[in-house]
């Protein structure tokens, strides 16, 4: 059951960012199709997550046994502090801290893998790595403006 929400969710995090990833460079006028779309998300999500996760588990085998029982479940995102939220005080707002955590070390390099693929297979020479970051870019900004709302609204 674990394993098939695992799938599902996989699916969707790949097939929703890849449509609108389509979507920008269909409106760019870039000669490619859906499935090579879908492939540069899935392949640079999976490179960063499989990386991601190795660096996340051996933070866990470096520690030892007393800090591993005080780790909290709810707060195992701060656990690899990849991300510019690690600095910030604990009285910080909630909608600032999404923000600010949303620059992360595996963030820009996701960024980086897809504006390459996304030059790599658009076939138009008028697509650059310019036009290309600028959508990329685009998108994941909507998106960190769009969660710091929602921490802003359901954290306060």
């Amino acid at each position: 059951l674990a394993l098939g929400k695992t799938l599902i969710y996989a699916a969707f995090a790949c097939l929703i960012p890849a449509g609108i990833y389509a979507l920008g460079l269909m409106l760019m006028q870039a000669k490619t199709t859906f499935k090579k779309i879908l492939s540069v998300v899935a392949w640079s999500t999976a490179a960063t997550g499989l990386v991601g996760a190795l660096v996340f588990m051996s933070a866990l085998m470096i520690r030892d046994e007393e800090s591993l029982r005080d780790i909290n479940p709810t707060d195992i995102g701060n656990l690899v502090p990849s991300n510019l939220g690690a600095v910030l005080p604990q009285d910080t707002s909630p909608s600032i801290s999404s923000l600010v955590s949303s620059i992360d070390i595996f963030t820009i390099w996701l960024i980086i893998l897809l504006v390459i693929g996304f030059v790599a297979i658009s076939g138009a020479r008028q697509m650059t790595n310019g036009r290309a970051a600028t959508l990329v870019i685009s998108v994941w900004v909507v998106w960190a403006v769009a969660k710091a709302g929602i921490a802003a609204v359901f954290m306060s």
